[in-house]
């Protein structure tokens, strides 16, 4: 049975590795989010010229 301090040590190591992993997640979810934005702009960005076309075509 390993002794206290090693399972102290382990314990260490997975929250670190945790720590890193969620550091990741948050960067991740980031840049999620910009694509997202981006993604919206355009996405308006298109309909308006859109509509602004439909709208020359009217006239």
């Amino acid at each position: 049975m390993p002794s206290i301090d090693e399972r102290l040590q382990a314990i260490a190591i997975n929250l670190e590795i945790l720590t890193r992993d969620m550091q990741d997640t948050q960067q991740q979810l980031k840049r999620l989010d910009e694509r997202e934005r981006k993604a919206r702009k355009a996405l308006i960005t298109g309909t308006i010229a859109y509509m602004n076309e439909l709208e020359q075509e009217d006239q």
